[in-house]
């Protein structure tokens, strides 16, 4: 096997191929040892040579099922060694052999999750995995990629997006693009900032409403007190469980008050909503309030206490700008204006 991976070769030798099939018949430990063989070549500091011990890995496991068998115990290494997919530990040089033994590696993969897949787990999931991690770009579509981004720039400056409201989607859009991680986050920031100088022109003076008002269920509106609360002046009426052995309260006998339980509990889709039917989020500088523009009909804003004043105005003109809702947009500048 060191002789058919050597790295002064370009491809396996088929007589010494044809010895290695014949004396792997002989028995499964043999087998086996060739194994753990190719791993120690596939942990070889060339690429050429890890390339050839990937073809010798390709051959074996289309004949032996003990080889599958082994092979798919250690199946996360072999995807290390051959592929390189973590930045710590990439294929050795030459480059040129790096770039082939990466491909043929995962060509490799692809035949084998297409042959044995239901019956390896571990290469299904390896498969999935480099498939989405080495998806090779589509010239078309990224023609069309750039189409879309300029119509997406266009209907910005027409206000289009600020008047019908579909930026979500048209996010979404962007986010399907088929760009570098870099380039889309640039684009959905211009687009972002595009909507929002729009806006900021319409002078919108609608208040916000909430994407969906729902009345408020409450399920027990008077206080649970605590057991003998009326009765003892040293005990206060703030719920504390009881813990006696035997107390009739904690087991719910016939005729004792009611204990708190999960059922008293707030439908989850109104928990933390405010009467104005939005939920609150605590911001402290204009930053802060920019994370909620995408979702300005589900929560709303409140200033926190220990803004100063100065920074207070700024975070109120810019929520006016991106239509936030703000609970407390009067608070301490009314009391300066006074003044």
């Amino acid at each position: 096997m060191a002789r058919a991976s050597d790295c002064g070769a370009t491809q396996l030798d088929p007589e010494l191929l044809g010895k290695l099939k014949a004396l792997l018949r002989c028995s499964d430990e043999l087998v086996e040892y060739a194994q753990a063989r190719l791993m120690d070549r596939l942990a070889a500091n060339n690429a050429q040579a890890r390339k050839l011990a990937v073809e010798l890995c390709d051959v074996l496991f289309s004949r032996s099922k003990c080889f599958r068998r082994v092979l798919a115990g250690q199946f996360s290494q072999f995807v290390e060694l051959g592929v390189g997919h973590k930045p710590d530990k990439p294929l050795p040089p030459p480059a040129a052999a790096a770039a082939a033994l990466r491909e043929r590696s995962l060509e490799v993969i692809e035949k084998w999750h297409e042959a044995w897949g239901l019956h390896y787990p571990q290469v299904t999931a390896a498969y999935k995995y480099l498939k989405k991690q080495y998806k090779a770009p589509d010239p078309d579509h990224l023609a069309r990629s750039e189409t879309v981004l300029q119509q997406l720039a266009d209907l910005a400056q027409q206000a289009q997006l600020a008047a019908a409201g579909p930026l979500l989607d048209w996010l979404r859009i962007l986010t399907q693009l088929q760009l570098p991680e870099q380039r889309q986050q640039q684009e959905r920031q211009r687009l972002l900032r595009a909507v929002v100088d729009v806006r900021a022109q319409m002078q919108i003076v609608k208040m916000v409403q909430p994407l969906v008002k729902r009345k408020k269920q409450v399920k027990r509106k008077n206080h649970f007190d605590r057991h003998q609360s009326d009765r003892k002046l040293c005990v206060k009426p703030s719920w504390r469980r009881p813990k006696g052995i035997d107390g009739r309260v904690r087991r719910k006998f016939k005729g004792a008050i009611r204990m708190p339980n999960v059922g008293y509990g707030t439908n989850k889709k109104d928990r933390h909503v405010l009467p104005n039917g939005f939920k609150k989020v605590l911001v402290h500088n204009v930053k802060d309030l920019e994370m909620l523009l995408m979702h300005n009909r589900v929560f709303c804003a409140e200033v926190a206490h220990d803004v100063s004043a100065r920074k207070r105005k700024e975070i109120v003109e810019r929520a006016a700008t991106l239509n936030i809702a703000l609970t407390n947009k009067a608070a301490r500048l009314r009391s300066q204006e006074d003044e």
